[in-house]
């Protein structure tokens, strides 16, 4: 749910907003929504700057428009005595760029720029559940967040939880890209995609659980995993994978800049996360009528799919029925087309012009 601010309201000619990441060489859903969102935002009334934490060795994995500014910082911090040279390269910066706004696309970053909320308007850009930390770190971002000017968030339970702790928050959508034009090329193979990172947070043993559950419902059939990441896991599932990855069942990809043939080329997505806070690569596969099934966990995946309609929730975490509820998407074409016919309009909800609309009512109505 988008939230309203005045209609009216317009930004100042040449507002310069500055984005902070931890890097811009990582390949994961945060930087892939910044991109996407700084790239809806730069115009000829907006000056846009992407500062990486981390040194930049190469250039970004995701396409980034010419007129944004590309900055980094030259230390990456190993240990505690580093952190002065942290702060003297920031502030450095941003006294070059004197930006209006800076969001914060990290939580550990959001907590570095509250020594800085008196000088800029700081906003602290939540791309994982306010419940995903422990109750430690919970109970010091309730004091360190209310110095900052606002808090934009993926779903309005987070909203409420900010609330109570009385921190200025709204609700705004990732905008979702996809370029169009791409069409399948393999028909020989029905694909199962599920772009994700190698993490526990990710679900990665609960994939492996499916893979193994979905395996004997599957024999004989020309079915096939694709699954797409980088992550500290990788060499585990790799290894226990190997047999499944031998015979083609399972294919592994890292980082591609052509996500959008991966899931032209591809019949069903799925999600194993056990927390996402949006849940970019279900709009994303939306975008390619591609039908979901995920965990019923809080956030994006109950807020995009409906069950039975556009794709399947189930009860966390029961892989049991994860993949007896795939085997039968996969093989029941006339229902899988079904549900695919449902999946656009959820996607369109999250068109870019809509959504940098909405951020830029949203900075203007800090100003008051």
């Amino acid at each position: 749910m988008l939230t309203t601010f005045d209609e009216t309201s317009s930004i100042n000619l040449k507002q310069k907003l500055v984005f902070l990441v931890v890097s811009l060489q990582a390949s994961n859903g945060t930087e892939r929504a910044t991109i996407n969102l700084a790239n809806s935002l730069i115009s000829d009334e907006t000056a846009i700057s992407i500062i990486s934490v981390r040194p930049q060795k190469r250039k970004p994995l995701f396409t980034v428009d010419a007129g944004i500014k590309l900055r980094s910082l030259d230390i990456d911090i190993k240990k505690p005595s580093e952190i002065f040279q942290y702060y003297s390269q920031l502030k450095n910066l941003l006294q070059d760029i004197r930006p209006d706004y800076i969001i914060s696309c990290n939580f550990y970053i959001s907590f570095t720029l509250v020594p800085l909320s008196k000088k800029y308007r700081i906003i602290a850009w939540e791309h994982v559940l306010s419940t995903f930390a422990g109750r430690p770190f919970q109970f010091i971002r309730k004091y360190l967040y209310r110095s900052l000017s606002g808090v934009v968030c993926q779903t309005d339970y987070d909203v409420q939880q900010y609330k109570k702790d009385q921190i200025e928050a709204t609700c705004i959508p990732n905008v979702v890209a996809m370029r169009s034009g791409y069409q399948k090329q393999d028909t020989a193979f029905k694909q199962i995609i599920c772009v994700t990172r190698f993490s526990r947070e990710k679900g990665i043993d609960l994939l492996m659980e499916i893979i193994e559950e979905t395996s004997p419902l599957l024999q004989g059939e020309k079915v096939r995993f694709l699954i797409i990441g980088e992550g500290d896991q990788k060499e585990e599932f790799l290894t226990k994978m190997s047999r499944h990855i031998a015979d083609g069942f399972v294919v592994v990809k890292g980082k591609t800049d052509v996500i959008e043939q991966e899931y032209a080329n591809s019949d069903v997505l799925i999600l194993t996360s056990r927390s996402e806070s949006f849940g970019l690569v279900i709009v994303e596969g939306f975008s390619y009528s591609l039908p979901a099934v995920a965990f019923a966990i809080e956030g994006g995946p109950q807020r995009l799919i409906t069950d039975k309609q556009n794709g399947y929730l189930i009860p966390p975490f029961d892989t049991k029925e994860f993949a007896k509820k795939l085997f039968e998407l996969i093989l029941n074409n006339s229902l899988r087309l079904q549900m695919a016919g449902k999946t656009t309009a959820v996607a369109k909800e999250f068109d870019a012009a809509q959504i940098s609309a909405t951020w830029l009512r949203y900075l203007k109505s800090l100003n008051n």
